[in-house]
């Protein structure tokens, strides 16, 4: 039964104007008093519609029980499938109201979420990395993965499992946090300081890290291959088995870092020299394919 309740208005109307014909065939064989109408489909037809929108003009009458029934069945019929089409209509209505309220609502709280992200970017406490992170978890949980958290402090924390696109971290820093999972896609991470800072599983892509600064921080296996570091600082990184293919390295400082097996092939300004103030380069590809 609730299959006969569930269905769009339109299929109401639909089964209502197809009646009109089914019924004109019936009339057809069954025995009507035509008066002045002639014995033809369109006054069948005719009669069909008079029956099933209640009119009952009078001018047509059944003559026989089957006729009567007929008429009857039509009559009630439609009467059903205008109530049906009436309630659908209006529940249609209603449902458009609530899915409009319900995004009115849901567009109010995200508005909300990110204005609260907003002002936490420049909360200064000792609790300051917790709230901000607390407060870019809720966004993101609202779907929201474009945010805007410039200087925004996240020190100290586990962050695992985050998604960002196109968003701004200029300036952000990182110091003394573990990023695993982490993705950023097509972000401004310039200035950004990455001090004592795990980095692993995450992938950047498209990202600007010009001007970041990285110390002594745990990179390793990290793709730099997306990204843009002119003028990065790498001090006292453990960068093992990096990958700098094809990156440009203008102005990037290396010293102290491990770069053991790191690869350079195809770099771009970025030479021996500057690939040697690192503490260990052992085995490292030079842009050329060579390796140390």
């Amino acid at each position: 039964m609730s299959f006969i309740f569930k269905q769009k208005a339109w299929v109401y109307a639909l089964i209502y104007l197809l009646l009109i014909p089914v019924f004109a065939c019936i009339y057809a064989d069954v025995e009507l008093t035509l008066g002045v109408h002639k014995d033809t489909p369109m006054t069948y037809l005719y009669f069909s519609v008079v029956s099933i929108t209640t009119l009952g003009y009078g001018d047509i009458l059944p003559n026989s029980s089957y006729a009567q029934f007929a008429t009857a069945s039509e009559s009630i019929l439609g009467i059903v499938l205008i109530g049906l089409f009436l309630n659908a209509l209006s529940l249609q209505h209603s449902q458009e109201i609530e899915n409009v309220n319900r995004m009115k609502k849901e567009k109010e709280e995200k508005d909300n979420a990110i204005a609260r992200l907003s002002e936490l970017t420049y909360y200064r406490g000792d609790d300051e990395s917790f709230r901000l992170f607390g407060a870019l978890r809720y966004v993101l949980s609202l779907g929201i993965d474009e945010v805007s958290i410039p200087e925004g402090k996240l020190t100290k924390l586990k962050v695992k499992s985050l998604s960002l696109q196109n968003s701004n971290l200029i300036a952000v820093d990182f110091s003394n946090s573990r990023l695993n999972d982490v993705k950023l896609t097509g972000c401004n991470l310039e200035a950004t300081q990455f001090v004592d800072t795990n980095v692993s599983s995450c992938v950047f892509e498209n990202v600007n890290l010009k001007r970041a600064k990285f110390i002594k921080s745990e990179l390793k296996g990290f793709d730099f291959r997306y990204c843009y570091l002119v003028n990065a600082t790498f001090k006292g990184c453990e960068l093992q088995s990096a990958i700098f293919k094809g990156v440009d390295c203008k102005g990037v400082s290396f010293r102290g870092c491990d770069l053991r097996s790191a690869n350079f092939k195809d770099a771009k300004n970025i030479t021996e020299e500057m690939i040697k103030k690192a503490d260990n380069y052992k085995y490292v590809i030079l842009p050329n394919g060579d390796v140390l």
